[in-house]
């Protein structure tokens, strides 16, 4: 998304460990733990505010994984954005003396697979 000529983007680099393969309800499941590195810069609006922000961060996750079928069963992962530089939309400057975090959480879990 461009929004007066800055993108949104988000840029992220994660290495994965296999935790543990199981046998579980006549399929095998494989639970895999992830590191990452994240880049994030993003739009956000404060009441009458918008604003633009931007940071470098970690984070991690769990994925588990139905290798019988081929199918991610659930996943699960979170980023901390420390001290990300935030402009207010119209200028080009970062706001002075300002203390800001970004915390991104995502989750996803196959609930129901539908046959075509």
């Amino acid at each position: 998304m461009d929004m007066m000529g800055r993108d949104s983007q988000i840029k992220i680099k994660s290495t994965y460990e296999v935790k543990n393969i199981k046998n579980a309800k006549g399929r095998v499941e494989v639970h895999i733990d992830e590191d990452s590195e994240v880049e994030y810069a993003g739009w956000i609006e404060v009441s009458a505010a918008s604003l633009y922000y931007g940071g470098k961060g970690t984070g991690g996750g769990s994925w588990v994984i139905d290798a019988t079928r081929g199918l991610v069963l659930s996943h699960r992962v979170h980023f901390d954005i420390n001290k990300p530089v935030v402009i207010k939309a119209g200028h080009k400057e970062p706001i002075a003396n300002i203390v800001a975090e970004v915390k991104i959480d995502m989750e996803r879990k196959l609930e129901k697979l539908e046959k075509e």
